[in-house]
């Protein structure tokens, strides 16, 4: 349930789920134990909280929150999708450890690191040069772990774009994978790894390309997860989210920029 506090608008959340996202229906699964008034700095957007994962969204107004209910929710075929940019600090800080949403997993001694870079991403894995890959080397798997995800990641300033999606990665500590991975479905190295669709509209990686200056942050990550997936290859986003959510025992993440301009 949303309120207005001090001219602002609040949401009103204890333990469970509430979707926070934009008006056009982009949407991200938050768990936020114990936090009860988060602060919206903009006063024509509430949110409606609860436990079902389609009980929220963000509306003009706090008297037309009440008005919304799953079923009419899902006439509306809103996409679970992170949307940081929409969040207020207190919250996105709760979903710090996992992009797909929901309160992180604990990372334990699980890394992601690249031999080929460090917090800058070199010009070879961009758009700018051969576009391929970059390497990147998994450590510190936690035991039960059934396989490895993979996440690519443009953190421009609204909805992330999506520039690589692997699944079905095997569980090995070390893994490495290694650069210049083919946009295949498939892929025979690492064994078993299956790819899919970026905002590109192709398999495999898209190499980052933004067009304006401040918009070259990009984030890798990594998920622990406690099964295989059963997703079919070359399958968007929104498939690759709803299969790896209630499979993330740990991730983490690898940050890096590409000064382009």
């Amino acid at each position: 349930m949303s309120s207005a506090v001090d001219g602002a608008v609040a949401w009103a959340v204890g333990v469970g789920s509430v979707l926070v996202g934009s008006a056009d229906g982009v949407v991200l699964t938050v768990d936020v134990p114990l936090v009860d008034a988060v602060s919206v700095a903009d006063p024509s957007l509430a949110v409606l909280g609860g436990d079902d994962p389609l009980a929220g969204r963000l509306v003009p107004d706090v008297g037309a929150a009440a008005a919304l209910t799953p079923a009419a929710i899902g006439a509306v075929g809103m996409r679970r999708r992170a949307l940081l940019a929409s969040v207020p600090a207190a919250v996105a800080a709760g979903s710090a450890g996992c992009t797909i949403g929901g309160e992180p997993p604990p990372t334990d001694e699980l890394t992601l690191s690249s031999p080929a870079f460090e917090g800058t991403l070199p010009r070879r894995f961009t758009c700018d040069g051969k576009g391929a890959s970059p390497p990147l080397v998994v450590e510190g798997v936690p035991d039960g772990t059934a396989s490895l995800a993979l996440l690519g990641e443009w953190l421009r300033g609204y909805d992330p774009g999506t520039i690589w999606t692997v699944w079905n990665l095997p569980p090995e500590d070390p893994l490495s994978v290694p650069t210049d991975r083919p946009r295949t479905d498939r892929l025979e190295e690492p064994a078993g790894a299956v790819q899919g669709i970026n905002d590109g509209g192709f398999v495999g990686y898209r190499s980052p390309c933004h067009e304006t200056p401040g918009d070259g942050d990009y984030r890798f990550s990594v998920l622990a997860l406690d099964a295989e997936l059963d997703l079919e290859a070359g399958v968007g986003r929104d498939a690759f989210d709803d299969a790896v959510e209630p499979r993330v025992v740990s991730s983490n993440r690898l940050r890096v920029t590409y000064e382009r301009f």
